[in-house]
Order: C-alpha cells, then sequence, then structure tokens
C-alpha cells in the first residue's frame, strides 16, 4: 500500500487539470475566471461537446472506483436513460434512508451541487432546452462574478454551472479518498484501480477520450 500512495493519490485524488467532462478542467475555468477578474471583461471558453449522458457518465465513472460506497449501479439511471433530474430528487433521500448517522460531508456536498447546477441552469435561461435535449451550448461566457454593465447587474451563472460540476467531482474524489484508508472500502477501490490502470497511471483527458482513443489505435492496429 505504502509503495502505491502516489499512484493512487494520482489515480484517485481530484486533478485540477484533468478533463474529466471531455474538453475542459477545472484549471482551464479558474484561469478564464480569473482573466474575467482581471479585465472586467467577459471570457468565452469553450467546453466543447457536454450533455446530460457526458455529465452523468463522468460522475458515475469516479463514483465507481468505489462500489462499496456508491454501488455498481449508476444513480443518474432512470427509465434506461441518464437523468441528471432524478438524481437530484432521490439520491440524498435514498442514501439518508440506508444510513442512522448523518451523510458523509463530500456526499452532502456532491448532491448540494448538483442541485446548484439544475438551480444555475435555470437562472440561466437553460433550464427547459436541458431537459427537453440534454445539451449544453459549446462555448460559455465566463463574467467573472457579479459586474454591473450599462446600469445592468450580470451574474456570473454560466461559470457556476461549471463549477459545480467542478465541486460534485472534487466531492466525489476526496469522499474515495478518505474511503481508500477504510478497510471497508478499501479493497475495492484498490480492485477498480488495477483493472482500470494495470500500470498505475491515469491519463489527465477525459475517460471518454482515452476509450476513445484506444478503439482507434485498434482500429489502426488490427490484430495487435
Amino acid at each position: 500500500m505504502q509503495a502505491q500512495s502516489h499512484h493512487l493519490k494520482q489515480i484517485i485524488q481530484y486533478n485540477p487539470n484533468r478533463m474529466y467532462f471531455g474538453n475542459w478542467s477545472g484549471a482551464a475555468l479558474d484561469d478564464c475566471y480569473n482573466e474575467a477578474l482581471r479585465t472586467h471583461k467577459a471570457q468565452k471558453m469553450y467546453v466543447g461537446d457536454l450533455n446530460n449522458d457526458i455529465i452523468c457518465n463522468a460522475l458515475w465513472y469516479e463514483m465507481s472506483y468505489n462500489p462499496v460506497r456508491f454501488g455498481t449501479k449508476s444513480p443518474f439511471i432512470w427509465a434506461n436513460k441518464n437523468d441528471i433530474l432524478y438524481f437530484d430528487y432521490t439520491y440524498k433521500q435514498n442514501q439518508s434512508h440506508k444510513t442512522k448517522d448523518f451523510l458523509p460531508d463530500e456526499i452532502v456536498n456532491l448532491t448540494w451541487n448538483i442541485s446548484v447546477f439544475i438551480k444555475k441552469l435555470q437562472k440561466a435561461g437553460w433550464y427547459d432546452n436541458f431537459m427537453l435535449n440534454g445539451e449544453l451550448p459549446h462555448y460559455f461566457n465566463i463574467v467573472g462574478g457579479k459586474s454591473l454593465t450599462n446600469d445592468i447587474v450580470s451574474f456570473d451563472h454560466e461559470h457556476s454551472i461549471l463549477n459545480s460540476l467542478i465541486g460534485a467531482i472534487n466531492a466525489i474524489t476526496k469522499q474515495n479518498f478518505i474511503d481508500l484508508y477504510n478497510q471497508d472500502y478499501h479493497d475495492e477501490i484498490i480492485r477498480m484501480v488495477q483493472q482500470r490502470h494495470p500500470t498505475y497511471k491515469r491519463s489527465d483527458i477525459s475517460y471518454m477520450m482515452v476509450n476513445a482513443e484506444n478503439i482507434l489505435k485498434a482500429n489502426e492496429n488490427p490484430g495487435r
């Protein structure tokens, strides 16, 4: 365990440079936000494809490192489809019914960030479209806090949407790292890490891109 600790930390803990949701990272979001604060100008940030499936799958991918804690079936699935609204309605209540104790702080943080994500979709005027087709824009305007432009107060709801997703990932990874040192969860976390990362190395690009690259390489080199 001790010899592997550095590698486990690199795999399990939150990495601000890792592109969990595809084409952007927490560090990139922070840089864009800080630039907006510095220049007092909205910054346009490219996030690529960002939809309900990508969001739910990315969150579940991190949760599934820890099957004893989070189970073996995605809590985002409703009627055989990803549904983040279903998660928001049900997850905290379901978890509360399973324990007589208070929920761990990071589980509360996870559910809180998902609720913020949905509320900020409403504030940005994107909720109805997202619920209809699950899609978000490829570009986000990052204002940099609350600004006053032409006597109109502009709130940075688009930044908050992305920041809440990073907050949710951060909560999951913190819980996973805490559980890594709890014998009740440790063995299954190690099993999942070894299954996914047999060399104990994890890329900073999203697992979706890694899988796509592996498929492309297999197609380019058949029989290898």
